[in-house]
């Protein structure tokens, strides 16, 4: 089974976002790692319904769509290379999650937050550190999406969350070229230079904003917190980290059930797929109790 795989550069610097004025007036301190950042007072608002697809929004062809291979999607598709490129890229670093062999699972993807033609041309044409406030001045407000209200926030957000991830785990790699998402978060003892270089302080305040503009019920979302949560603040051992991580993954696969999840887990994670498969069990087992009885 082929999988795209994109191999991160290290980068010579990366420019610090200034952060814009918002209209949040409620703020505290959320500390990630050892670093405090003054963010939002984060409850969970009502969403405004904004994610509702119709299957013919999408360019994606179906003829072919019997071929079971993931990559048949995107030789047949119209996506413009550098939507494409952005499309393989958040598949990759959601395990797999934005990849659907026929209609059938594309259908349940557009219902559970898959970014479509409309939000991948927006994501590339923005910056992730003010889409991540827009976006959390739209959730904590309940407002509309600025400047598109027919955008959709659920998977804008998913993607822009792990937008913030990648360009965080390069800009580390880039002081520290051994690290690799998974790892323990380093510490300021583990900086070359002695504190934490100002652009991963900066890019971790986005995260902060990113992380708390998610809806979290979405499937894709999971995805996306289950990346977020691999980044590993707290310094777990890799067993009891992976056990959080597939809390999240499952979550999403209980819903979407896709072939391709469990295929990546089983290429990328083969010493815990063993954890991943008991537990997806115990959850579907749930859930078709939980349905059964209504």
């Amino acid at each position: 089974m082929k999988y795209f795989v994109y191999f991160l550069s290290f980068i010579a610097l990366l420019i610090a976002y200034s952060l814009f004025g918002t209209d949040i007036s409620e703020k505290n301190s959320i500390v990630i790692g050892d670093v405090g950042v003054e963010t939002t007072n984060v409850e969970e608002p009502a969403l405004q319904n904004n994610s509702s697809y119709n299957i013919n929004d999408s360019k994606i062809e179906t003829e072919g769509e019997d071929n079971n291979t993931f990559d048949y999607v995107f030789v047949s598709s119209k996506f413009e290379s550098h939507i494409l490129d952005l499309y393989i890229n958040l598949s990759d670093n959601l395990y797999g999650g934005l990849y659907f062999n026929n209609i059938e699972e594309y259908k349940i993807l557009v219902k559970n937050g898959l970014p479509l033609e409309k939000e991948l041309e927006y994501l590339s044409e923005s910056d992730y550190s003010q889409t991540a406030i827009k976006l959390a001045e739209s959730r904590i407000n309940s407002t509309p999406f600025e400047p598109n209200e027919d955008l959709s926030t659920s998977a804008l957000s998913s993607a822009n969350l792990v937008r913030t991830i990648v360009e965080l785990e390069k800009s580390i790699q880039y002081y520290i070229p051994n690290y690799t998402i998974g790892d323990k978060f380093p510490e300021e003892k583990d900086w070359p230079s002695g504190y934490r270089p100002e652009v991963v302080a900066s890019l971790m305040k986005d995260l902060v904003y990113a992380q708390a503009s998610v809806d979290k019920s979405s499937p894709v979302a999971q995805l996306a917190l289950a990346k977020f949560t691999e980044l590993n603040f707290y310094g777990l051992e890799s067993d009891e980290l992976m056990l959080s991580v597939f809390e999240h993954i499952t979550n999403a696969q209980v819903v979407v059930n896709l072939q391709s999840i469990s295929q990546y887990i089983a290429e990328n994670y083969p010493n815990q797929e063993q954890k991943y498969i008991a537990m997806l069990e115990e959850k579907r087992r749930d859930s078709k109790a939980i349905n059964g009885s209504k």
